[in-house]
């Protein structure tokens, strides 16, 4: 889905899974458990991502836009 490759990127900030798929969000959640790396450094890029949804990031950002639209 749009929405969550927006935020999730192409598995840049986490493993996405396919909606109404069980089996692949088991099998996804098994290998973040399996995978020490993986969590890590998805944890630190999800912590990194976090700021570009913060207020201030979004505030800016809107302000261009609307500077933008003059």
């Amino acid at each position: 889905p749009p929405g969550v490759s927006e935020v999730l990127g192409s598995d840049r900030y986490g493993l996405r899974c396919r909606v109404g798929d069980a089996e692949d969000m088991a099998a996804k959640i098994a290998t973040m458990l399996d995978d020490a790396g993986l969590r890590g450094h998805y944890r630190e890029s999800g912590f990194n991502r976090v700021r570009d949804f913060s207020c201030e990031t979004i505030s800016v950002k809107l302000n261009q836009m609307l500077k933008d639209l003059r």
